[in-house]
């Protein structure tokens, strides 16, 4: 799934992908929150998904996910909510 949206998003004039240990970063031009996407792929903390996520999505002022893993990521869900994210579904 990852490898997959990282090819559409490089695919897509003006894509950008940006992986850090840990998250994976698809930002199109005119992406919207389904689209531009910051998808976990492995332990981050929610300080360090924030400033990942200002860098590559805020400062170009578009809107973005954050794409967690059921399985693994409850506890960062929690402090997502508590640093301000809005969990959608």
């Amino acid at each position: 799934m990852v490898a997959m949206y990282g090819a559409d998003t490089r695919a897509t004039p003006g894509g950008t992908v940006v992986e850090t240990s840990g998250l994976v970063m698809c930002r199109t031009p005119r992406g919207t929150i389904g689209t531009n996407m910051a998808i976990v792929t492995g332990p981050i903390d929610a300080e360090r998904l924030r400033a990942d996520t200002d860098r590559v999505f805020r400062r170009h002022g578009g809107p973005f996910s954050i794409w967690t893993r059921e399985h693994r990521d409850t506890a960062l869900e929690d402090d997502l909510r508590a640093a301000g994210f809005v969990q959608i579904h």
